[in-house]
Formats: C-alpha cells, structure tokens, sequence
C-alpha cells in the first residue's frame, strides 16, 4: 500500500520463494516529500557518466571538500568562513576524493589524456586559515587511475582502481609504507615510482584480468568483519571473495589473492556496485555453516538494480564453501541512465529493537531520491550477543529533489529528537540520513529524517499500484497471486542452487563549469619543510611507525572492533576544535584521535553536571519509585496503542518544515540543581496509562494534608527560628560589638554620627557579603545533601507502599512522611531565609547607635570563601584526612579548588601502595573536574593535573556498583579534552597526554 507521503510497501517473499520487486517512481510522483536542505555552496557542475561510483564530495567533523573546475579541489571548514583551494589536479578531471574515516587525511584522485594523480593530503586549521600539506603524490602516464578506496582501519593501505595494459579496469593495493619514492619537485612529500608501467610496487598485490576479453574490476569492497577478505564485482556479471592472506605469484612481479568463492549473477550482466551490509545472516536460515563475511549487496543496469544476497559461508564440518543466496531483488520501471547508491544504517543496542538500515539511491539525471528500508530481526542464538537477520527491503520511500544529484557523501546521524518509548517503537529507526549531495547547480547537504523515513500505515497487499514482482524460482508464473505446491517450489530451488553456481579453484567529458564567486581567493594548498632530501622527509615511509611492520593483508587495528559487528558509519558529531597538527617535522605518529565506538560508548548528547560526592550516597542515583510490573504492563500497552498515529502525525509536521536540523554541542558537565529522572516527550506518540498505587485513592488528599501540615509545622518550629538565630548571633560578633565598641569611643570625642547614614552604609555593606555567602553555603553543601537524603527517603517510602496490601500507612509510614515533608519543603522555603536575613539587619539597624559612615563600613569585614575553603583543605592535608580534604575540593561547583588540592598534596601518599587513601567516588569526581582543566587550561604546564590523571585512571575501578554507571561518559568526557588539548600541537605535552589516552583506553567498561 501507499500512504500519503508517497511511501509505498513492498513484498519480501512469495509462497517461501524470494522476489524481484519492479517499483514506479512516476506513480507516487506526486506525493513525494522534499528532504530538509542546507546550502553549503552554489556550483554549477557536469555529470561523469565513466565514473558513476566515484565521490566527488567527501566530509569530515570539520571540512566538506568538493571538486570544481580545472582540477582543484575546494575545502570549506563547517563551522567558520574559512577555506581554502587544493591545487594537486591542475587540468584533470578528478573522480574520487575519500578521508580516512573521519580523520584530516584526504586522498584524491584524477587524471587527463596525458598523465593520472593520486594526492594524499593533510586538511587542517591553522588560524587564521585552512592549510593543506601533500604527503604523498603518485602519478603515471600509462594508466588511467579512477577510484580510491581506503583500508578500514590502516592508513597505510589503499585500493586503487586504475586501467592495465589492455584497457580494462583492475585493482592494485598500495602499501606506503613499501613504495619505492623520490623526492618531489618543487615540494617537501615523496613522489611513488611505479615498479613497472602498470604495477606500482614489486609484489604488490593486484586483482585483474589476464585476457583482454574477459573483464573490468567495476567495484571493490573492504569486508568489515575481516579484512583479509574483500569482494568484487566485475563487468562480466562475476562476484568474487578474495583472501588477501592467501597469495600465488604471478609472472609479471606481482601477486594474486586466492579466490574464496565465486559465483555468477544469471542471466549474466556487467555489475556495477558492491556494498557489505550490518546484517550478519539471512533470515529464516537453516544453514549450521560459519558466516565468513556480512549480507552484501550487488547492482547492475548502472546501479538502477539491486540484489540483496545472504553472506559467504564456510561449512564448520568439513570446510567446504557455500555459496551466497539471493534474498531479493529491487528493480525500477523505466530506469535512468545511471544512478548512485550507498548504504546508512546506526547500530542499535540488544535490549531494543533490531536495527533500520536503508539502502538510498539518487537519479543521476533527474531531482529523485529513493530510500529502500531493509528489515531486520534479532537472531534467537544467543541472547547476549544477539545476531541481526536481514529479511527484505520491505518500502521504499520516495523524495524530490530540484537538482539531480551526481555524487554524495552519506553519514548517519542520531535523531534530534527520538524518545525512549520511540527507541522500541520505530524498530530501530533512530537516526536521521545525512546526504553531502554534490548536485548540478548546487552543494547542499540533505536531511532525511527518522519521521519521514518511517514505514507506510500498512503492509504490502496484492495489487499495490506502482508495484509488480516477480518469483526468483518460478514454477508455473511469475505472478505473485498464483500459488504453487510447496514440493515444487523446493524442488526448482535445489535445481537453482546446483546449476547457478561454479566452483574455482584457481587463479583467476568533463566540461569547465562555473566556480563560486570567491574561487580564486582560496589560500593554496603551503608545503612545509625546508626542502630537505627524501631521506630525511618524514612522510618518505607516510605514517612511519604506524604500519612499519604490517603486512600485506593489513594490520591489525590499534583497538579491535566488536566481534562480528561493523563499524558504525560516522555520523555528524557536534563542532569540536579543528586539530592542528604539531610544529614538529616529525611525523611518526598522528594526531591521536578518539577511541572507537566499542572502546567508550558514545555520549546521550544531553548536559552532563560535575559530579558530586553526595551523588554516591547509598541511594543516590536510583529513581524515586521504582515500577511496579503493573505499571510497566500499562505503559506499554499505552505506547503501542499510540505508535501509528504518533508517527504519522509527526511524519506530516516534518514534511512541512524543511530547516536542516544543528547538531546539540556536547557541553562541559555543570552541576544540576535537581536530578531529573524522566523527560517530557516531544513525541505526539508518547502515551501514558495511570500506574497502579499501592495507596487508595481515597486517602491521598489525607496524606497530602498530614505533608501539609508537617511541612509547616516544622519549618515554623525549627527551620527559620535557627536560620534567624544563627544570622543574629553571627553578626553580633562581627559587626555589633566591634560598632558599639566604635560608636562609643567618638562618642567621648565628640562625634555627632548620621543615623540614616549609618543604616544606610551597613545595609549596602553586609546584605551582599551575607546574600553570596548564604547562596553559596545553599548550593554546594545543603542543597546536594539534602537531595541525597530525600532520594533515600523515597526509595524507602516506595518500598513501604508497595508492602501495605491493606492501604492503611503504618507508624513507619507517617513518620517518614513527615521526614519526608520536612526535607523536599526545605528547598522551596529557603526563601524565607532571605526575609529573615532582612529582619536581622533591620534589628541591627535599630539597636546600633550612631557611628560615622567610615567606621561603620571598616566594621563590615569583607569574607572570602574560597580562601576559607582552600584553609580548610590544607588542615585536612596536614592532617592526613585524604578523604576529607578531596571531598571538600571535589564539592565545588569549579575546578579551581581540585587542582589546587592536587598541588599540595602528595600523590604517591595518596594513590600508591599499599592502600589507595580515596574513595571510588572521590576518584571519579576528581577525574572530571581535572579533566576539564585539561582542555581549558591557558598559560600551565599541566604537569600536576597530567600526573594525578594518569594515577587516577590506575586506580579508578569502573566495577564499582557505586560508580559504574558514571565512569563511561567521564572518560569519554576525558578523551575529548585529551584530543583537543593534543591537536593543540604542543610538544611539551604531546607525549604525557598520549600516555594518558593510553591509559584510559585501557580502562574496561563494563
């Protein structure tokens, strides 16, 4: 069915046999919904129908790099007017340019009729401009070089697809680290020499064709479960697995992979597009075989037709190969000459449900994007280490666009306002697709949002206008509404899988356009250096050390990734400082960047306050009242009686408001006046059933009376009359005495005092010395203990009203309400302190006589609390009370106080051995307020902090129960400030915040 957005269900099966599915844009052209744009630059560019897979736009957290005319290479930083113009491609015609995941490296490449370059680059900001300095440079005049596909996770290692002596396309690894290079001219980077016409490293390894007839190397991919393994595709409708660990010579110098498998698209065609997909297997399948790689996708008829196959398999019993199986098949009626096509998913966690992805494809000749969802479900394997199914692309949802789109960079992006009920609700459609379009007159970054991607209001149903399928294995028709005996379809699917396949064992116009206005005042692209030789160029072995002992089927990664599960795409973080990189021309190791997404999860995105000593008291980070099973049963049968029109309704609010969408800024953690356990939804879905009380109803207005009551009684008896006695006795010691004392010695001089005068001076002296003192004792002692407190009260009071079957309160019961009362009032009656502060001093005001206006303002001593609180600390030191002396720092709403306690205490008395003298909590604390001094600190050597952080992460125990659930985002709040304090390219620091992120990626999360 077809809902009014456009968006169209689809079939995944027929009878038990897989389907190809042929879809209409042109019926649902009318309905279609338009993205949410952003401009980022006006360029009219040309379409290149020779490299349709190549990107010529790439985005990183900091730059959007695109090509314009002539060959250059506009770099603009996203979140400033700063920019910049690469000049490695004068004359070319550049076809691909990729960062290193969402690192500063860059690699380009173009070529023209007399030469081919490939250009690695380092982008980065340097105020007040965009610097980018060459690193690498490799360039032929035989081969024409296209596309350039990085190594998952070693910089060292790239993919390039280039043509070989007969004309047809193949691949060649380029390892750096084993180039043979010269000096280049006229720069400070190294220049490859190509081993032979068409080889660039002896023994290097290359996928390609030996005889000029049989095929073109159209597409490759990196498999993300192993990277020994890649896939291809070819222009003769051949799919191939290789094993990069297995290699056999050839006789022109280099190597060839081993085939693992190979199997050929029927009826044969040229195939144009390869992609791994996150799905681990197919769903409904009864294969006991070890999946070698992920589901993968492969398209022909220019991408304009997809096949989504299940992974390449290995039989656990006797090691035999077993061949991928079609799952389904996307076609589009009256196809476009060309498309593109890409994947965007974002893994979701087990307890939720199993992940969305979409596979995206855009016209290349016309404004029209399409979104195909691929549905998924959890394996029932095992529990905790659930295994996601891909099931089918069960819709598609269509937008417009006004230009057609001829090259993207595709991000995922966590959705700006996805709520926990939605989290379970949308099947694991939690983040927004984020497209880099490098359109024809136009750069712009394009906005599909969860709600507008969400499914149809129903599933698919014979006949659906703009859909027909047809049976992959047909009996008797290819119509879906005729039904076949389950026996034969089983029997044509034997047949299929044992013909289809073979087994091998062996070896195998670009026009000027017109650039943006400001092109020519572009910074070039500096080199740096004094013009050394090669052997002392530091990128004359690129990343040095990184991958010095690597070997031909990669490295291994500095932190592995989650076994079986890909890598998340990067999405579009918040704007963080640009990395800068050291002044030093050593270039051995690079500037170090965050751990990935399995080390440290990902912050919420929502503020985070300093942590408080008092957040660990027992009780102290559970929520008031725990759900009874009654009301977790209700609230879930809310939440899905309200699923439906909640999205549909919010689906339609999105349409109409086509803004792109900020990302939150990841802020530096404050301290929270109350902690808030629930958020208020912005959902239209999210809906409520009244929970079940173990009170009767009929005696609330009773116990809300008795709070009442209690709250007022006590505050009457005990609260103000303390707060007004302590104030009155405080300042007759401060002020009283030594005035009367003052008045009383003018007085036998003869001095005749101004009363109004007098009332008016001590006024305006004591009331704000008093106000800051009295808000300042209020924020960083009384209120957070007193939120500890009542978080202890109600966890109790929940428990108890949860034993009274009966619904009468106990003793226990009211006398805790009363505590109760007393404690949650206390902060809503602070106010009256005020009131008697006032009081007090008109009293004063009454009873002191009169003085001069100058005494009466030297009797008003000034009170500095910080230097109070740094005394207190330093008695506790001299004491040896560790515990008492860092609480009392961490309790702060600042830093200044923990660093100050850090420098005049001893750490290895602290925190070395036998015992450690601070507490888990204290440690945490104490973690993330250094941690922020790390970032912010100006004009210190940051030694002392450096140094306790480094013995702190030793020490801290992130098992801890009363910690646990801080210590991930503390330390990738540390992290961060680690990043941006080493982008800085300070090099008396470089090393000991290293060693510090060594450290601290070596903490396991639980």
């Amino acid at each position: 069915m077809t809902d009014v957005t456009g968006t169209t269900a689809l079939p995944v099966s027929s009878a038990g046999s897989p389907v190809r599915v042929w879809f209409d844009v042109e019926s649902v052209s009318s309905e279609t919904q338009q993205p949410q744009t952003q401009q980022i630059a006006n360029f009219e560019a040309k379409a290149n129908e020779d490299c349709i897979n190549g990107s010529t736009v790439a985005v990183n957290q900091h730059f959007v790099v695109y090509t314009v005319k002539n060959g250059l290479i506009r770099v603009l930083h996203r979140h400033s007017t700063l920019r910049t113009l690469l000049r490695g491609h004068q004359e070319e015609r550049v076809t691909d340019c990729r960062f290193f995941q969402d690192g500063d490296i860059l690699a380009t490449c173009g070529h023209n009729a007399e030469k081919s370059t490939i250009v690695v680059w380092r982008v980065f900001e340097r105020p007040p401009e965009v610097v980018a300095e060459k690193l690498l440079e490799i360039v032929s005049v035989k081969t024409k070089i296209t596309r350039v596909l990085w190594h998952p996770f070693n910089p060292n290692q790239f993919w390039m697809i280039h043509t070989n002596a007969h004309g047809r396309n193949m691949a060649s690894l380029v390892e750096t680290t084993k180039l043979q290079q010269v000096q280049a001219v006229g720069g400070n980077h190294g220049s490859a020499v190509f081993f032979k016409d068409y080889t660039i490293m002896n023994n290097g390894i290359t996928i390609q064709s030996t005889d000029a007839s049989l095929y073109d190397v159209t597409d490759l991919a990196w498999s993300p479960l192993d990277s020994r393994h890649v896939l291809t595709v070819h222009s003769s409708g051949e799919i191939v697995l290789w094993d990069l660990k297995s290699l056999m010579p050839r006789g022109d110098g280099t190597l060839a992979p081993t085939r693992v498998q190979s199997l050929t698209q029927e009826p044969p065609q040229p195939l144009t597009r390869c992609m791994f997909l996150p799905h681990d297997n197919k769903a409904a399948s009864s294969s006991s075989a070890n999946a070698m790689t992920s589901c993968f996708v492969t398209a022909s008829d220019q991408n304009a037709t997809i096949t989504l196959w299940s992974p390449f398999e290995m039989n656990a019993k006797d090691g035999s190969a077993v061949k991928p199986q079609k799952i389904q098949v996307l076609s589009l009626e009256r196809p476009s000459p060309s498309y593109i096509l890409d994947v965007v998913y974002s893994i979701t966690p087990p307890e939720a449900s199993p992940m969305s992805s979409f596979l995206i494809m855009a016209d290349r000749h016309a404004g029209k994007i399409l979104a195909f969802h691929l549905k998924a479900q959890w394996g029932e394997d095992d529990a905790t280490n659930k295994k996601t199914l891909l099931v089918g692309s069960d819709y598609v949802v269509p937008f417009k666009t006004r230009f057609p789109t001829y090259s993207w960079s595709v991000q995922s992006a966590p959705a700006a306002d996805i709520t926990e009920e939605e989290l379970v609700d949308q099947g694991g459609l939690i983040f927004d697709a984020k497209l880099f379009a490098y359109q024809s007159k136009i750069v712009q970054s394009l906005t599909l949002t969860s709600y507008m991607l969400l499914p149809p209001e129903s599933t698919w149903m014979d006949p659906t206008p703009g859909v027909r399928l047809e049976r992959l294995f047909p009996v008797q028709s290819a119509h879906v509404s005729v039904v076949d005996e389950d026996d034969a379809i089983e029997t044509a699917m034997a047949d299929f899988k044992e013909e289809q396949f073979e087994d091998y064992d062996g070896e195998e116009d670009y026009g000027e356009g017109n650039e943006d206005k400001d092109e020519g005042d572009g910074v070039a692209a500096v080199p740096t250096g004094n013009g050394d030789d090669l052997a002392t160029n530091p990128f004359a072995n690129w990343l040095g050390a990184i991958a010095a002992t690597s070997d031909p089927a990669g490295a291994p990664p500095p932190l592995p990734p989650v076994a079986n599960k890909p890598a998340p795409p990067p999405g579009i973080s918040a704007p963080v400082p640009t990395p800068v990189p050291p002044q030093k021309k050593e270039f051995a190791v690079p500037v170090v960047s965050a751990p990935p997404a399995s080390d440290l999860p990902a912050p919420s995105g929502e503020p985070m306050a300093f942590l408080s000593p008092s957040d660990f008291l027992p009780g102290g980070g559970k929520p008031p009242i725990e759900p009874t099973p009654e009301k977790t049963k209700q609230e879930a049968s809310g939440k899905r009686s309200a699923t439906k029109s909640g999205k549909k309704t919010k689906k339609k609010d999105q349409q109409a408001n086509n803004g792109g969408g900020e990302a939150q800024d990841v802020s530096i953690l404050k301290r929270e006046s109350t902690p808030q356990r629930e958020s208020k939804s912005k959902s239209p879905k999210r809906e409520r059933s009244t929970p079940s009380a173990p009170v009767a109803a009929d005696q609330i207005p009773d116990i809300a009376k008795e709070i009442r009551m209690a709250v007022k009684e006590e505050m009457k008896m005990t609260v103000v009359p303390a707060i007004e006695n302590t104030i009155k006795e405080a300042l007759d010691a401060s002020v009283v005495r030594p005035l009367q004392a003052s008045i009383d010695s003018l007085s036998q001089k003869g001095v005749t005092v101004d009363h109004d005068k007098v009332s008016a001076s001590l006024a305006s002296s004591v009331d704000p010395s008093l106000r800051a003192v009295f808000t300042e004792n209020m924020k960083t002692v009384f209120i957070p203990t007193l939120e500890s407190v009542t978080r202890q009260i109600l966890e109790k009071l929940s428990e108890n009203l949860a034993a009274e079957s009966n619904g009468t309160a106990s003793k226990e019961l009211v006398a805790m309400s009363s505590q109760l009362s007393t404690m949650t009032e206390l902060v809503a009656e602070l106010t009256r302190e005020v009131h008697a502060l006032r009081s007090a001093h008109t009293s004063l005001q009454q009873d002191a006589a009169s003085a001069p206006v100058v005494s009466a303002r030297q009797a008003a001593p000034e009170v500095n609390q910080m230097e109070a609180m740094k005394a207190e600390i330093l008695r506790h030191l001299r004491e040896k009370q560790f515990e008492a002396a860092f609480t009392r720092a961490v309790s702060a709403s600042t830093a200044e106080l923990a660093v100050f306690c850090c420098a005049n205490a001893d750490v290895n008395e602290v925190l070395g051995v036998p015992q450690i003298q601070l507490s888990q909590p204290i440690i945490i604390c104490l973690m993330q307020q250094l941690g922020t001094v790390v970032a912010t600190a100006r004009n210190s050597s940051l030694q002392v902090e450096l140094e306790w952080l480094q013995d702190l992460a030793m020490s801290l125990d992130p098992k801890d129960k009363t910690i646990s659930q801080h210590v991930p985002r503390v330390l990738q709040q540390l992290v961060t400030s680690i990043n941006t304090r080493v982008a800085e390219g300070d090099p008396n620091l470089r090393r000991p915040l290293q060693r510090l992120l060594s450290i601290v990626r070596g903490i396991p999360i639980a």
